[in-house]
């Protein structure tokens, strides 16, 4: 079906589509995300993940926008993607929206096509399957801006978008940070569920200074510059190997928070 846009709007397609043709680095394709997406699509937040059809092992993710407290609804402790909307996404293989409410003006979308899912912001996803792997996109926007042709728009551009995407990630596989220590691993998975220094501390019984000087050391290591950055970044090298230390297995002491 043919959706009317208006000249800006064409203007943005042609440029995305320019772009995603010969993207082969992450911060260009994060730049897309931040900026012409994110004008099209009128969106707060955007995710982007890629993960393995029968393990569901998550390969790489980066959010735009996002709080770190969210990386709880994508993996859990062992990696594995237990985001329901990305398997919603899978059985449906079509866009979707998610959290629309009775008084969405998106005529055009039936109720089959939206679902509703707790403690998940307002979103419209799309994604790609091949050769194993899922490419995932979701744009988190005010349903009160979404218009019907960004329904359209993103079944439009999603395969441009996957294609860049795992073009991208394939150029990044090599580790571009320093070894991370085992001690920095158990930390960053605890950063992963929103943890706070001190409750670090409390958990690996250290102090939370200790822990401070730890997160430092890993916002160096990664190149980035808070701790919503570097959970993101340690997702997005999860999959490429060689880039952390063993993790700590002294549950006698921890507990069972890494599980």
């Amino acid at each position: 079906m043919y959706v009317p846009c208006s000249q800006n709007t064409d203007n943005l397609i042609f440029g995305i589509l320019d772009r995603c043709k010969s993207m082969v680095d992450i911060d260009d394709l994060k730049s897309l995300f931040k900026k012409e997406l994110r004008e099209l699509f009128k969106c707060r937040m955007a995710s982007c993940i890629t993960c393995d059809t029968v393990s569901w092992s998550l390969k790489n993710y980066f959010t735009i926008n996002a709080p770190s407290r969210r990386m709880q609804l994508i993996v859990d402790g062992k990696n594995r993607i237990v985001c329901p909307t990305m398997r919603c996404w899978v059985e449906h293989q079509r866009p979707i929206i998610i959290n629309v409410p009775k008084n969405s003006r998106n005529n055009a979308l039936d109720p089959g096509k939206a679902i509703a899912q707790p403690r998940v912001e307002n979103s419209i996803t799309h994604g790609d399957i091949e050769e194993g792997v899922i490419t995932y996109v979701s744009f988190s926007c005010n349903p009160d801006n979404w218009r019907d042709e960004h329904f359209y728009l993103l079944s439009y551009l999603t395969p441009y978008l996957c294609m860049a995407i795992k073009r991208v990630f394939s150029e990044s596989k090599e580790c571009s940070v320093k070894k991370i220590t085992s001690r920095e691993t158990d930390i960053i998975l605890l950063m992963r569920t929103g943890k706070s220094n001190l409750e670090i501390g409390e958990l690996l019984h250290i102090s939370h200074w200790t822990v401070k000087n730890h997160v430092q050391n890993i916002l160096k290591k990664m190149n980035v510059s808070n701790r919503t950055q570097a959970v993101a970044r340690s997702l997005e090298l999860s999959g490429t190997g060689g880039c952390y230390g063993e993790r700590s297995e002294r549950k006698s002491q921890h507990g069972n928070y890494l599980k």
